[in-house]
């Protein structure tokens, strides 16, 4: 109360109370005094900014998992490709860079799902397996000559 008033702030408040002790000459505490900190509008971001980025994992998780079966297609039908003795160097290579592309694809994919599951407190699962550095470079820098002869 304020002069007799009764003084409301309006609705629920989220407040950050500190109490700090009130010392007597002796340094004893005779009582505390209490801060009182209206962090309402801090509080109220945190859950937006929150809500926001749960909201975007679930984006990412739907649209990566909607991914799988046109990337799926096309290694199907890039495998089929593949196997057709009658192709020349120059559609073997093209083949070749497909698939690689529609493999890097889908473990971008699969990489964004664990992020997902990982985001939203599910954890992520490692496999670990031997890779050739040089074969992989090799596979990305083919794949730019042909985007950027």
């Amino acid at each position: 109360e304020q002069h007799g008033v009764p003084y409301r702030l309006g609705g629920t408040r989220d407040v950050r109370v500190t109490f700090n002790p009130y010392r007597n000459a002796e340094g004893e505490a005779d009582g505390y005094v209490a801060l009182l900190q209206d962090i309402t509008v801090q509080r109220r971001l945190e859950v937006a900014v929150k809500r926001q980025a749960e909201f975007e994992q679930h984006l990412i998780g739907i649209v990566s998992h909607d991914l799988r079966n046109p990337l799926s297609a096309i290694q199907l039908g890039v495998s089929a490709m593949a196997r057709r003795e009658d192709l020349d160097e120059r559609s073997r290579k093209s083949v070749t860079r497909i698939q690689n592309a529609a493999e890097r694809a889908t473990r971008m994919v699969k990489d964004l799902l664990d992020f997902t599951q990982a985001r939203l407190g599910g954890g992520i699962r490692i496999e670990r397996r031997p890779a050739d550095l040089h074969e992989l470079t090799r596979g990305v820098v083919d794949e730019v000559e042909a985007a950027y002869p």
